[in-house]
């Protein structure tokens, strides 16, 4: 029986874990590891870095990231797992919305959307995805997304549209300067972990009726463009994962039933699916 590698990584963080005879042996977390920010070097340090956690040889890699829409990038990816796992007979480098739909559907039909740092959404017919919407970052789209929230949430305070308490508290929390917010967004080698950063300030001021506006808008808007457009949408349940959407459920479903919509599973994180989805479907590689 094969002992099996499992990554799921987004903008912010990679959830890995590990499988032998089909049981989960080990499980940890580092930052993400993004084909689009990090250069083939610095893909092979975050990699290596985390293998010194998984003591025993790998013999398949499933890994399912951000990113991984272009083949060049998944390439750049097998290129780095190769090196540091010479021994592993199967490498599988997918999309995050491949790793998403397994997760959350299994092998049944339905559409899957994520919503974390950025957002996207695919309907997926348990075996392979059929059509894709979304996914183009947080300056194209990633409408719902903890970049696309916090970046409005920002904005918002730069221009003093925020209502007084509420740009009172921000400021107090994060010390904020306009200078420091331009720094971070347009200097940092990761600005959409930047603003998704201030997503834990709008789970704790949900009840503020600025924040429940933004967040109606921008999953209407999510709704709008990455769901509705699939033809299946109204027959197939709508399942989410990510922690904008398990944070926010209450929101997304009220936005779901609004359009017709039936909700089905909200996972935080898709590696409870993934896991379970390479155990029933292990191969001797």
């Amino acid at each position: 029986m094969s002992r099996q590698i499992i990554i799921d990584s987004g903008a912010t963080k990679a959830d890995w874990a590990v499988l032998h005879h089909k049981q989960p042996v080990a499980a940890f977390q580092t930052t993400g590891i993004h084909p689009f920010f990090l250069s083939d070097e610095a893909l092979g340090q975050a990699i290596a870095q985390a293998s010194i956690q998984i003591q025993e040889p790998a013999h398949a890699i499933y890994f399912y990231g951000t990113g991984c829409r272009a083949e060049h990038s998944r390439h750049r990816l097998r290129q780095q797992f190769e090196k540091i796992f010479p021994g592993a007979k199967r490498i599988e480098i997918a999309t995050d919305v491949l790793g998403a739909a397994r997760a959350l559907c299994q092998r049944q039909p339905g559409i899957a959307c994520i919503l974390g740092t950025g957002s996207n959404a695919v309907w997926y017919d348990g075996n392979e995805i059929v059509q894709n919407a979304g996914g183009y970052g947080y300056v194209l789209g990633d409408e719902g997304s903890g970049a696309v929230l916090g970046r409005e949430l920002l904005s918002a305070w730069l221009n003093t549209e925020l209502p007084q308490a509420l740009s009172q508290a921000l400021e107090t929390e994060y010390q904020l300067s306009a200078d420091t917010i331009l720094e971070k967004v347009y200097r940092n080698d990761a600005p959409s972990r930047f603003l998704a950063s201030f997503v834990p300030f709008l789970t704790r001021h949900t009840q503020e009726t600025f924040v429940q506006t933004l967040l109606k808008q921008q999953f209407h808007l999510f709704v709008k463009r990455c769901v509705l457009p699939y033809k299946a949408a109204h027959k197939l349940p709508v399942h989410f994962t990510g922690s904008v959407a398990f944070y926010f459920k209450e929101v997304l479903c009220e936005i779901l039933a609004e359009a017709g919509l039936q909700a089905g599973t909200f996972l935080k994180s898709p590696m409870e699916g993934l896991t379970r989805y390479h155990a029933q479907n292990e191969e001797d590689p």
